[in-house]
């Protein structure tokens, strides 16, 4: 997992996310035939998302029209159907990004220790070194 964020709000249950990027064809395709090494980011989040520059995005895809000819997206018969319950982020060269398929939404089991003192400690490098937080990027935009 490359990318961890948990909601802060009781309203929005405390939901995890995790997030894999992957910018090489071949690099996504390992991790894809070997969902295994992503189940304990399965198991502590609630959604799970690769990342993925546009490009990559658009191979191995299947373009299908509808009735009123609009052409859409589908998994089906091609690599991205091994995404099992993970969502796909497209992220164009500009760094926009966009959701091109929704996780699907699951319960969580609870985070184990290891990851949470894994996390303070990162935060505390991270602080110590000046490095921006979340936060202070928050408070410098605003």
């Amino acid at each position: 997992m490359d990318a961890f964020a948990i909601n802060l709000w009781r309203s929005k249950h405390y939901e995890r996310i995790g997030y894999e990027v992957k910018v090489d064809w071949s690099d996504l395709l390992h991790k894809l035939e070997q969902p295994q090494k992503r189940a304990q980011a399965y198991l502590v989040t609630h959604r799970f998302y690769f990342a993925v520059p546009e490009a990559l995005a658009d191979r191995d895809r299947v373009i299908k029209k509808d009735y009123f000819e609009r052409a859409g997206r589908q998994r089906r018969g091609t690599v991205w159907e091994q995404l099992g319950g993970a969502g796909l982020i497209v992220v164009s060269e500009s760094g926009t990004s966009r959701i091109e398929w929704e996780a699907a939404q699951r319960e969580a089991w609870p985070l184990p220790d290891t990851l949470i003192v894994s996390l303070l400690r990162n935060l505390r490098r991270d602080v110590e070194q000046g490095i921006q937080t979340p936060e202070s990027y928050t408070e410098e935009v605003a």
